[in-house]
């Protein structure tokens, strides 16, 4: 691999606008996993279960965040939405990736049929902390309809799978 990549990173949605970057190393791997069901029926946002707790290397170390998480929706009309909460040595929570909650549901099913299938994304965190960090996943739905979330039949699980990546 070459030391640099080269292209623009656009400055929307948390971009730096840098043109140039230095390949990382995975320092560690971390992952968790839940095949509990859970049925969320809130409109306010709720634990499903997937958190993991992280000890940075050093205080530059870079986080990749990806959760994959299991619904099912049943008879249309459901949409959820999903954050990742960051707290540093038992701190207060911060909500890292602000995606929009105006309505604008990360996934919506306007159809009258049955789904399931995986929902995953990538976040970069930069803490910027070499103090214990805990992130969870939280989920809310829209108008009160009702989504199910992992352990489908007890079979499905979701994961929260997280790369350290270091200089």
């Amino acid at each position: 691999l070459a030391s640099n990549v080269t292209g623009t990173l656009p400055t929307a949605n948390g971009g730096t606008g840098a043109t140039s970057f230095t390949k990382g190393k995975i320092l560690n791997v971390y992952q968790a996993q839940t095949n509990t069901a859970q049925d969320i029926t809130s409109t306010s946002y709720t634990g499903i279960g997937l958190a993991q707790a992280v000890t940075p290397t050093s205080s530059s170390s870079k986080f990749l965040l990806m959760p994959k998480v299991h619904y099912s929706t049943f008879g249309g009309g459901e949409g959820f939405n999903l954050k990742i909460l960051r707290a540093i040595s038992g701190g207060a929570s911060t909500d890292i990736n602000a995606f929009p909650t105006n309505g604008a549901y990360l996934r919506y099913q306007d159809a009258t049929a049955n789904h399931y299938d995986y929902f995953s994304y990538d976040w970069l965190d930069e803490p910027s902390t070499a103090s214990a960090i805990t992130y969870t996943i939280q989920v809310k739905v829209n108008s009160g309809e009702s989504v199910k979330f992992s352990g489908y039949n007890s079979q499905t699980y979701s994961m929260f799978t997280i790369l350290e990546i270091g200089a």
